[in-house]
């Protein structure tokens, strides 16, 4: 199936989502700041791209009881997508947004960029453009069994409701809105470790900034679990040094916890925070 990813609106916003993120990771605030205001610009104000990105965000994070619901809501969003957006003013704002990425970095590396709901977002693409457009039957049976797939089993929901669970309540908020917080807290962070050094690491960012932008959950764990080898024995070796029973058995049910992050299929926000304070405990027991 054809798809052109810069006519897309749900997947360049999640590309540029996450090029901010490893923007921030690689230290360069400067341009992410600039990919940012990108986002408020096009997708938080009131555009065309952003009326276009709300039925895209609509799919992403909703959810269906049944094939028949499933077909039912599509369909729905479908005919609201092509009475509220205007194609041609759509299409200006989306060469706008993307010649102003140009000035920041470069286009063809971020249309590079993997992302979890690719997948989806390109099925959503191709179905909007099914009257303009020639699309086969079997491409159209592949679309459908996408998107219904996805209502049904909404794996980007529940990805969502652990993000809900780190960052704070986000109750009578759009999901752009909350999008925007996710990453305002990102650069946040950065500014925080510049000015105030001993308020987080640039080992705890690494494990925020990659548990937003890395595409896939496995991923994410497999990368964990890598630098769990290495903080696990950092641990233990400092622990030696500790002659305080009462220290050492707090200290050996951290690491059994950690310990337990390995067995699992997932790491959720509560195995984050987990991971953050395990981090943080390591830096403190040098004072030993």
């Amino acid at each position: 199936m054809k798809h052109n990813k810069q006519k897309n609106p749900g997947f360049i916003f999640e590309v540029i989502n996450t090029a901010v993120m490893q923007e921030v990771a690689a230290g360069r605030v400067d341009k992410a700041k600039k990919l940012f205001n990108l986002i408020r610009e096009f997708f938080i104000n009131k555009t065309e791209v952003s009326k276009a990105y709300r039925l895209y965000s609509q799919l992403l994070y909703s959810e269906a009881r049944n094939a028949y619901s499933a077909g039912l809501f599509l369909e729905n969003l479908k005919k609201e997508y092509r009475h509220s957006v205007d194609k041609n003013i759509l299409e200006k704002d989306l060469n706008r947004l993307l010649e102003s990425v140009d000035k920041i970095i470069n286009r063809k590396d971020i249309m590079k960029i993997k992302t979890p709901n690719y997948k989806v977002l390109a099925s959503f693409n191709i179905a909007l453009q099914e009257n303009d457009t020639y699309v086969s039957s079997r491409d159209s049976l592949l679309v459908s069994e996408t998107l219904i797939s996805h209502l049904l089993e909404n794996k980007e929901s529940n990805r969502f409701k652990e993000h809900k669970n780190l960052l704070g309540s986000f109750e009578n908020k759009t999901k752009q809105e909350i999008q925007t917080e996710k990453l305002s807290l990102i650069i946040a962070l950065k500014k925080f470790d510049d000015y105030y050094g001993n308020l987080i690491t640039k080992e705890q960012k690494e494990y925020l900034v990659n548990y937003y932008s890395t595409s896939r959950q496995d991923k994410f764990k497999e990368w964990v679990c890598k630098r769990l080898d290495g903080l696990l024995n950092e641990i233990e070796d400092r622990s030696l040094k500790i002659s305080d029973d009462n220290i050492k058995r707090k200290i050996n049910l951290v690491v059994e916890k950690m310990q337990g992050i390995y067995e699992k299929t997932t790491i959720n926000s509560k195995d984050l925070r987990d991971i953050l304070l395990t981090v943080e405990m390591k830096d403190k027991i040098k004072l030993f």
